[in-house]
């Protein structure tokens, strides 16, 4: 059965500020006196939902697992109504219909957590696209119940949207105002009033070529379904496309493409993982797909390189954060066989957060660390900085060039990534060196170079620091060598689905104690299909 509770004291408090008094004069019957009253006489008007739900999902709730069981966001914000109506019948429409009630019930009052604008953004828009299924035939005190719920809530959205400390929570805020008074049958001309303040706000999230500018795939895929959303309810009343906010969906979704491997899966940067492919491509077609998919994004910082079947992504950015709000992933990369994935990171999809963090370590992706040192540092006082980074194709294949200085105040050096994918995507060949800058610091041990293996992919040695590698479904193996380092394979995880996997990598050590005689040292590997 479902446990009825109420959320945790300071779940949603964090991310905007209303002064003590004005809070203790919400909570009075006079807050609630001077909220609208007036219903649109012909009813709310029923909205197209761009989107599906989770029917496997819907199932589990209908068996009582409820997301979070009423104490989280997850439940407070109604995006469970989507997998209750894609699960369907009327068990689902009358649980719907239950919690709704119930919630409406227990939350009459203003709450500080509960009503954050960008948590009611998500509830409005998620109550009005599913009230054609779930409340339109509803017993009209259940309608009008919910309706003045919708109304009274827009009211405090319009009033509090900018009091939202981060911009990404304001358009969500935004778009639940903006669908929220289209269903209440607003005047155009405030739909319209309300697109162009969105606008700037969006721009400001974006760098110049497309990607948002925390660099994480998920925070673009979620920005990119919240003004999709905003498009699609101005057009259901007629309002015409914007060209500017047309031209920023477009290179959005060109962004989104380059992130995705053959099994349409988002690589592991900057903690993405979470999302299903199927909502991606889902995403993606209703966005629409113009033009080829970008290869190199130099403000957003990645590359992609793609041959036969096969896709290589490779971080080529600045960190956004210094871990463990962001990943110290410099030039580490992503490499799948044709649907299935070959190099990975290990990724923050893991319900432990504290896991999350640890996998936030350069060593926890596929690249170069000094003496077991992050690129950049937890504290923010070394962060790499991306010096060169150029993409394109040459002779025999295509070719990814990149060089940061995350190592320079440590150690005095810099480290330079070179990968070259053949033509048919059957050799891929990596050369790392690292240069010293004669500048001071500590004298560097060795260079450690991992290439984390996705698990389904199994290992075992060969002679002369060689791997043989055999990916789980497919009939040709794979050959890993290397020169200049020695090789040996050693534990590692993968998180999926908020699951910790086992599985292996790769790891290459090479003595660093001559270099600041030799001025460099370089280490050459390739990973080769072989019959």
């Amino acid at each position: 059965m479902l446990r009825s509770a109420t959320p945790a004291k300071n779940a949603a408090s964090d991310g905007w500020y209303v002064p003590r008094l004005e809070r203790f004069w919400r909570q009075s019957r006079f807050f609630d006196w001077q909220m609208p009253r007036q219903l649109p006489a012909e009813g709310l008007l029923i909205l197209q939902d761009p989107w599906r739900g989770d029917a496997r999902r819907g199932n589990l709730i209908l068996q009582g697992h409820l997301p979070g069981e009423r104490l989280t966001p997850a439940y407070h914000t109604f995006g469970w109504l989507r997998d209750l109506r894609d699960f369907g019948g009327q068990a689902a429409r009358g649980l719907a219909r239950e919690e709704i009630s119930k919630w409406i019930h227990n939350n009459q009052s203003w709450q500080m957590d509960i009503w954050r604008p960008d948590y009611i953004g998500q509830r409005l828009s998620h109550l009005i696209f599913a009230w054609g299924w779930f409340a339109d035939s509803a017993a009209e005190d259940l309608q009008s119940d919910i309706a003045r719920l919708i109304l009274h809530q827009a009211h405090c959205l319009m009033m509090d949207w900018p009091r939202l400390n981060s911009l990404q929570q304001q358009i969500v805020a935004l778009k639940g105002l903006i669908i929220a008074r289209t269903a209440l049958r607003t005047e155009k001309r405030e739909i319209e009033g309300l697109l162009e303040v969105l606008l700037p706000k969006l721009r400001q999230l974006l760098n110049p070529d497309g990607g948002h500018i925390s660099r994480c795939p998920e925070d673009h895929l979620k920005l990119l379904r919240d003004i999709f959303e905003c498009r699609i309810v101005a057009a259901q009343i007629g309002i015409e496309r914007n060209p500017l906010l047309e031209d920023l969906i477009q290179q959005m979704a060109l962004i989104a493409r380059m992130w995705r491997h053959g099994n349409g899966s988002f690589a592991h940067f900057q903690g993405a993982g979470w999302t299903a492919a199927s909502e991606i491509e889902d995403v993606l077609l209703r966005c629409g797909q113009r033009g080829r998919i970008t290869q190199f994004a130099p403000q957003t910082g990645y590359i992609r390189l793609a041959s036969g079947r096969n896709t290589l992504i490779m971080d080529v950015g600045s960190p956004a954060a210094p871990p463990p709000k962001g990943a110290a992933s410099s030039l580490a990369f992503e490499f799948s066989v044709a649907n299935q994935l070959f190099i990975v990171n290990a990724g923050q999809c893991s319900n432990d957060d504290r896991l999350n963090k640890v996998l936030c370590q350069t060593s926890a992706h596929s690249t170069l660390t000094i003496d077991a040192m992050n690129s950049s540092s937890s504290d923010g006082s070394r962060i790499a900085r991306i010096l060169s980074a150029e993409a394109g194709p040459t002779e025999g294949g295509l070719l990814a060039e990149a060089g940061h200085n995350g190592y320079e105040a440590s150690h005095g050096l810099i480290h330079q990534r070179q990968l070259w994918l053949a033509n048919g995507g059957g050799n891929l060949r990596g050369r790392d060196e690292l240069v010293y800058t004669g500048g001071p610091g500590e004298l560097p041990a060795e260079a450690i170079i991992r290439f984390h293996l996705h698990p389904k992919v199994s290992a075992a040695p060969l002679s002369g620091g060689r791997v043989l590698l055999k990916i789980t479904g497919q009939q040709a193996g794979w050959v890993f060598s290397v020169r200049r380092a020695d090789t040996r394979l050693e534990a590692s995880v993968y998180t999926e689905d908020g699951r910790r996997i086992s599985c292996q990598q790769i790891v290459l050590r090479a003595s660093l104690a001559d270099i600041r005689h030799s001025g460099a040292a370089s280490i050459s590997w390739a990973f080769r299909r072989g019959s």
